[in-house]
């Protein structure tokens, strides 16, 4: 006798929708008992039963004979086995039935075999599905679906085709008034809207991210840019030696916007990822990728400037500044521009230094390259050359060379004023920026008059640019009113200067908040300049204590991370000094 291992049958719980009706239930034991597999298996349960009574009674009359005890043992396995494929069978029946209620009978083939297995007649339902009829329909289906694909693939291409043909007519566009006095950027903006709509690609979303950079439209330059690294992000996957390049610009373009709108943090993370990604391309292609290495170098020394490290900033200038100058030994024309650039932008860095002497020597030297390309494309580098001429005059400026500071200044406004005349929404900003330091330089030349309207102007100015695009053109704002403010306070205009000083400083509080790293700094000089107010103009020395208390506790962390406030903390502490009060711990 042989013993025989029973082993527990695990159970799966399924969810069956749809059929728990007794309606749905009566039909499928109506399928399965008509089905001659199922009559051939009741048959032969109902034969081994008959078979194991007559065992069971040899048994009575034979209780001694061991060979009925294992007939009978067998018996039951096989009884047991034919009633659990009983179950089996109504099982699957059960599945099948529920099968054909969650599909659609597109076919007359699955119509067919459906209503052979509505009678139980599932050998002929199986007889329908004929493979060999399938498979060669599959294999024709297949290939018009592989025609299909390509098909559609081309229809893509072309209609990429399309898109690419708006994007030039939208660059071209830009080169010339649009027929009929119409707007040239809205204009450009349709063509570009109609190239998206044919086909969103990464290509034509950075083109249009630029577009509005250049018109300062910076909310919508971020959204296309923030698409179009997605979409870049995606296809470095796949191919990085084709895209990784462009996903560094688009990275580094993102950062600039990031940079415009004052969000520090997301800016320097972009910059970082940019330029760890373009120096491992130059270490294979110096010559293709070195420039933007040089590029990604200039914009982070910016953001550093801009956030007051600048022992980070100079390190990365000078980098900048090398390779662009060994660059330009090889090919002037292309890499002289970049050098006056660095040049322009460390002078600028050495300026905040106050190390004058480096800083006029770079200003020289990017204004002695920017002249000589202005001569031959001026529609190119005249905006740059404005730029420094800008530049020098603050510094000359500061230095109290009052004459050659104005020439610069006037030279400034003559060119960007001009610029503004074809392009306000990209050179409105600058005009504004040449009109305050002109006001500034006014002042100091005891022309009040004109230091009032060119004030007034650039705050004109500023208002307006604040009103579309506050992200970017609010700290302006602040600036000019401050500017006016200590303008109208030295004119005894007291109540006017009071209302734009406290414009001004609520202006950079809201700023201040969001990024208080960069805009601080401007926080405490505001607050100077109302604790000098009520010290001289408005005598008041409880006001002039607050805001020279608040300015030195601001300043005191700040200068430990930048020494070059220590002057702005130490006019705090003489104010406070000033008004007889000793300050707070």
């Amino acid at each position: 006798m042989f013993d025989r291992h029973e082993h527990q049958k695990t159970e799966l719980q399924q969810h069956h929708s749809g059929t728990g009706d007794n309606v749905a239930r009566d039909k499928i034991i109506n399928i399965y008992v008509n089905a001659e597999d199922y009559k051939r298996l009741e048959k032969e349960l109902f034969e081994l039963k008959q078979n194991q009574e007559k065992l069971v009674q040899r048994i009575r009359t034979y209780p001694d004979d061991a060979e009925f005890q294992q007939d009978l043992i067998a018996c039951n396995v096989k009884i047991a086995d034919t009633q659990q494929e009983i179950e089996d069978f109504k099982a699957d029946v059960f599945r099948l039935y529920e099968q054909f209620t969650r599909i659609p009978l597109n076919t007359e083939r699955l119509r067919r075999a459906k209503e052979h297995f509505d009678k139980g007649e599932f050998r002929e339902a199986d007889a329908v599905l004929k493979a060999e009829e399938i498979n060669a329909e599959v294999t024709q289906l297949q290939a018009e679906k592989k025609a299909a694909t390509d098909r559609l693939a081309a229809i893509d291409q072309s209609l990429a085709d399309r898109a690419n043909e708006f994007l030039i007519k939208a660059r071209i566009s830009l080169l010339f008034p649009p027929h009929e006095g119409g707007s040239r950027f809205r204009k450009t903006k349709e063509y570009f809207e109609q190239a998206l709509t044919v086909a969103r690609t990464a290509e034509i979303l950075s083109a249009y991210a630029h577009f509005f950079y250049q018109y300062n439209a910076i909310r919508q330059a971020e959204s296309l840019s923030g698409e179009a690294l997605k979409e870049y992000r995606r296809l470095s996957k796949s191919d990085p030696k084709a895209f990784a390049p462009k996903m560094a610009d688009t990275l580094n373009n993102l950062a600039i916007l990031h940079q415009a709108t004052n969000e520090y943090g997301s800016a320097l993370e972009e910059y970082q990822e940019a330029l760890t990604i373009f120096r491992g391309l130059a270490q294979v292609e110096p010559k293709i990728f070195l420039p933007a290495v040089a590029d990604n170098l200039n914009n982070l020394a910016n953001l550093h400037q801009a956030t007051n490290e600048y022992g980070s900033a100079l390190e990365e200038y000078q980098e900048a500044l090398k390779i662009r100058r060994s660059l330009s030994l090889s090919n002037p024309e292309a890499f002289l521009p970049d050098v006056a650039q660095s040049l322009n932008n460390l002078a600028v860095l050495h300026y905040h230094l106050h190390e004058y002497d480096s800083a006029v020597v770079e200003y020289e030297d990017a204004l002695k390259i920017r002249r000589g390309f202005a001569d031959t494309e001026p529609e190119v580098f005249l905006p740059y050359l404005a730029e420094t001429l800008d530049n020098l005059a603050i510094l000359h400026a500061e230095s109290e060379e009052y004459g050659p500071a104005l020439a610069e200044y006037e030279e400034a406004l003559g060119i960007r004023s001009r610029l503004a005349e074809i392009e306000p929404k990209v050179f409105l900003p600058d005009v504004a920026q040449t009109l305050n330091n002109l006001a500034v330089l006014h002042g100091k030349m005891n022309e009040y008059s004109s230091a009032q309207e060119a004030y007034e102007q650039s705050l004109k100015i500023r208002r307006d640019l604040a009103e579309s695009e506050p992200r970017t053109f609010l700290p302006y704002l602040s600036d000019s009113l401050n500017n006016l403010a200590t303008f109208l306070q030295v004119q005894k205009e007291y109540d006017a200067a009071l209302e734009k000083y406290k414009e001004a400083l609520e202006i950079k509080r809201g700023l201040a908040e969001a990024s208080p790293e960069v805009f601080l700094p401007g926080v405490t000089f505001i607050l100077i300049n109302l604790s000098i107010f009520y010290l001289q103009s408005v005598p008041d020395q409880a006001k002039s204590v607050v805001h020279a208390q608040e300015a030195r506790d601001i300043l005191i962390p700040l200068c430990k991370q930048a020494p070059h406030l220590q002057n702005y903390l130490d006019k705090a502490e003489q104010l406070l000094k000033l008004n007889n009060t000793k300050p707070n711990a």
